[in-house]
């Protein structure tokens, strides 16, 4: 019993973290849909992100090894003060069940006005207003519960970044969040006994990750985010009528 629910949360960090969705309204709708105390385990919950973190690794390491040491720099400098303005804003609102539907329609919308245009843009092409923009659009992150990777994916394409690069800058951005975030798991998966559990669940959920990340890589490619949207669209009226 005790592996099905690391599997769980293994599954459902890899697939909310990856696709532009929300990890912890889902385990707050878990929670409340089955009545259970069973994903209440924040260490668990901080573990498991290690899965996308992996993946994403992976996957950066593969596809974006090639940019210029300036642009890289850039982005590194970029990467490190979003995430220092994360630690600081982040909301210390309690995201509820009767908030999630209200956060699932703002997801909706957001991938829904992203736009479908061809965008000219290349890392190389960047700007420094381009930066501070990306900085400060990071400022939405205070809205408790908002996916990061949505974040920035939505801010690449407001400064016309060409989709593929949108793509993997906003992974290379949202990198270090999802460490930080699994940071005090670590101790927890040292000390555990059940780490082959823990383990398998954890590599079964980067196999599902990085799958996931071809799957979120050709949706952004087809013009077809809004697939995700009429999924929260659904799960936000369902929860809605559920929990009225």
């Amino acid at each position: 019993m005790q592996f099905i629910t690391y599997l769980i949360l293994s599954l459902l960090s890899s697939i909310t973290n990856i696709l532009p969705l929300s990890y912890p309204s889902h385990i707050i709708l878990f929670q409340n849909l089955f009545n259970t105390k069973i994903f209440n385990y924040p260490y668990l919950n901080s573990l498991f992100i290690l899965s996308p973190f992996f993946a994403i690794t992976l996957y950066l390491l593969k596809n974006y090894h090639h940019i210029p040491i300036k642009t890289f720099i850039k982005i590194l400098i970029l990467t490190t003060i979003i995430n220092l303005l994360n630690i600081f804003i982040t909301s210390k609102q309690i995201l509820t069940i009767k908030k999630i539907p209200y956060l699932f329609l703002i997801i909706s919308l957001l991938l829904l006005i992203t736009s479908n245009k061809t965008n000219p843009k290349k890392l190389s092409n960047l700007t420094i207003k381009n930066y501070l923009f990306l900085i400060i659009f990071n400022l939405l992150s205070i809205i408790n519960g908002l996916p990061l990777l949505l974040i920035n994916l939505l801010a690449c394409y407001i400064i016309k970044l060409n989709k593929n690069t949108s793509y993997k800058l906003s992974l290379f951005i949202t990198l270090p969040s999802l460490f930080i975030h699994s940071f005090n798991s670590f101790n927890y998966l040292l000390t555990s006994t059940d780490l082959i559990y823990l383990l398998i669940s954890l590599i079964i959920g980067i196999i599902v990750s990085l799958s996931l990340l071809k799957y979120l890589k050709r949706l952004i490619k087809n013009n077809q985010l809004y697939k995700i949207s009429i999924y929260l669209i659904i799960l936000s009226l369902f929860t809605m009528y559920w929990f009225r």
